[in-house]
């Protein structure tokens, strides 16, 4: 049960039926695992390590323990001990590919982006087909500009896991920094496709229409979030900003306003409603000295 919840992203619901099961066998270490990896889903890491304290001691010699202990000390802040961790491992595990991970992103945690295409290089040449490999050779390959190699790693990607809902999500990404905006639309619409819930394909969607201004298109799919979870700030933002762009600014003001209430220090959005309320509204307009007590 635990685990078909964890398939399903349902973190928390997985947490209750993996705590039962070590509760019913103390011993159970797969279970005390499968709690480190929900742990960390939801970026509980010192919960994740305690879980992993408690697996180790009933499951040895496996790497993917290790592996997860070490990506929770990057969750932490703690680099050090993370790259301790991984290079532990590449020396009883030299193949092991989620330690080449780990430690290409220590690599772009401290800006060194060469170094991190050289360890995903490492890690795609043991596994020629690894999805996480090949889409972050292609994110890296672009920002390093070298456009040929990200077109070649993200369609290998597409070609690899044409069923894979988050391929298509950094496919449609890549186009529109490469600024293939029709490209991108029908990447991103086949990702929703394939995974109907995929909030993240529908931002970059709505991101989409709104730079190709389709406004009005960009904010029914803010709408739709919205309704989704009230509670995502970016899709008040930027159906305010399409609202502006369609100059209906009472309501770009109002929706930034809901937009505030739930993140009260997102400055990007301030910036916007305070900026558009100085060109809008009247020096007595009540609703200034309400904006103003922020700061």
């Amino acid at each position: 049960e635990g685990k078909e919840l964890q398939l399903e992203e349902d973190w928390y619901g997985a947490i209750e039926y993996f705590t039962e099961a070590t509760r019913q066998n103390s011993s159970y270490g797969e279970a005390y695992f499968k709690l480190a990896e929900c742990f960390y889903a939801v970026d509980e890491y010192e919960l994740a390590l305690d879980s992993l304290a408690s697996a180790s001691k009933y499951i040895k010699n496996r790497s993917d323990l290790a592996n997860l202990e070490g990506f929770c000390y990057i969750g932490l802040g703690d680099l050090s001990k993370a790259e301790e961790v991984f290079s532990s491992i590449l020396v009883s595990f030299p193949n092991d590919i989620d330690a080449r991970f780990g430690l290409a992103e220590l690599n772009i945690l401290k800006g060194r982006v060469s170094g991190a295409e050289k360890e995903y290089k490492q890690a795609l040449s043991r596994q020629n087909t690894n999805k996480k490999a090949l889409l972050s050779l292609a994110l890296v390959s672009n920002e390093l500009g070298n456009q040929t190699a990200t077109n070649n790693y993200i369609n290998q990607a597409l070609k690899y896991h044409s069923g894979n809902a988050e391929v298509y999500y950094f496919a449609a990404y890549l186009a529109i920094q490469q600024g293939d905006l029709e490209q991108a639309e029908s990447r991103v619409r086949t990702a929703i496709h394939l995974k109907k819930n995929f909030d993240e394909a529908y931002k970059l969607l709505a991101d989409i229409l709104y730079k190709s201004q389709r406004f009005e298109e960009c904010i029914e799919i803010c709408k739709y979030r919205i309704a989704l979870n009230r509670d995502e700030s970016s899709a008040w933002y930027l159906r305010g900003l399409a609202s502006k762009a369609l100059n209906n600014f009472e309501d770009a003001l109002s929706y930034w306003q809901t937009g505030l209430d739930i993140d009260p220090q997102d400055e990007i959005m301030r910036s916007a409603l305070e900026l558009l309320a100085l060109e809008i509204t009247d020096i007595e307009d009540p609703r200034r000295e309400e904006w103003s007590l922020y700061h």
